[in-house]
C-alpha cells in the first residue's frame, strides 16, 4: 500500500504545481488590462467658439497611470499664425498642438470606466464599443474619443 501510495506522490505533486501556475497566469491579466486603452485617441474634428478654427482633444495613454491631453487646431495642413511653437499632431496631416500646450494627468480605470485626475477636478470617461463616451454624453457625440494610433 505503501508502494501504491508513493507512485501516486508524482501526480500529486504535478497537480499542486498545475494550480500554482495556472495562478500566477491571472496575475499577468491584471498588468495588461490597459493594453486596449494604451494609445492615441481623438475626437472628431468640430468648430471653435468663434468658428475660425476646426478643433479637436486628443489623448495619449502612454501607461497603466499616465494619460497626455492636447488640444489641438486644423488649419488647411498648415499651423495657424495664432500659434508660436507648433507642433504636427502624430499621423494626421493638418493637425497642429502648440508646444509646450500639452498637459500630463494620472488616471485610474475600474472595468469600463476611466478617471482621469485633473488637480481637484476628476474627468471619467466609460469604454463603449471601442469608443471613450464622456460623462454626459451619448456614444455618437463628436465630443467622444476614437483611437487613432
Amino acid at each position: 500500500m505503501k508502494k501504491f501510495l508513493l507512485s501516486l506522490l508524482p501526480f500529486f505533486m504535478a497537480a499542486v504545481c498545475v494550480c500554482f501556475l495556472s495562478a500566477c497566469s491571472s496575475d499577468d491579466d491584471e498588468k495588461s488590462k490597459d493594453g486596449d486603452l494604451i494609445g492615441w485617441w481623438a475626437t472628431e474634428e468640430f468648430d471653435s467658439a468663434d468658428k475660425q478654427y476646426r478643433i479637436f482633444q486628443s489623448l495619449h495613454f502612454v501607461n497603466s497611470n499616465t494619460v497626455v491631453v492636447y488640444d489641438c487646431l486644423i488649419d488647411k495642413d498648415k499651423p495657424t499664425d495664432d500659434m508660436k511653437n507648433p507642433v504636427p499632431f502624430p499621423g494626421k496631416s493638418g493637425w497642429f498642438y502648440e508646444k509646450g500646450d500639452e498637459k500630463t494627468f494620472i488616471y485610474t480605470r475600474s472595468d469600463s470606466q476611466i478617471f482621469i485626475k485633473k488637480g481637484d477636478i476628476i474627468s471619467i470617461l466609460t469604454i463603449m464599443n471601442g469608443v471613450l463616451v464622456r460623462e454626459g454624453y451619448s456614444l455618437d457625440s463628436e465630443y467622444n474619443y476614437r483611437k487613432i494610433k
